[in-house]
């Protein structure tokens, strides 16, 4: 939870708000990628969850309801670079250079991970997929 306000907020003001029926698990999954990169961003993430026509005020309390595993936050970052591969060059020189130092651990660099860190990483992914996936049941 150390990823700067501004780089939550820009990541994800890259996202799209998320509408339609049935999107209630990434909507989840998306709150608890943003309190893990910084559990200071509850007004960043209310904020962008107002743009959604589908936002109900009920839905506050879902931040305090969230309990985010370690590399959860990672959902944010893929989100946001699915939506705006260049998301975090909008100028702010603080995103930008906490982007550059940071996409390694963030992504994984093939030249910089031994095979035992590559499957170490894989495998909390693959964990915080799933329980992002079990949220709403």
């Amino acid at each position: 939870g150390d990823v700067p306000l501004e780089v939550v907020r820009q990541a994800l003001n890259a996202v799209p708000p998320i509408v339609g029926d049935g999107q209630r698990k990434e909507w989840l999954a998306l709150a608890m990628s943003v309190k893990a990169a910084n559990p200071a961003a509850k007004a960043i993430f209310d904020q962008w969850q107002r743009m959604s026509p589908q936002y109900e005020r009920s839905d506050d309390y879902v931040w305090n309801t969230v309990h985010p595993v370690a590399g959860s936050y990672l959902k944010l970052f893929a989100e946001a670079r699915a939506h705006d591969p260049e998301w975090w060059r909008d100028g702010n020189p603080i995103v930008a250079d906490w982007w550059r130092q940071h996409i390694d651990v963030v992504f994984g660099s093939i030249t910089t991970l031994t095979p035992m860190d590559r499957l170490r990483r894989r495998s909390r992914w693959m964990l915080s997929k799933q329980l992002c996936r079990g949220v709403s049941r």
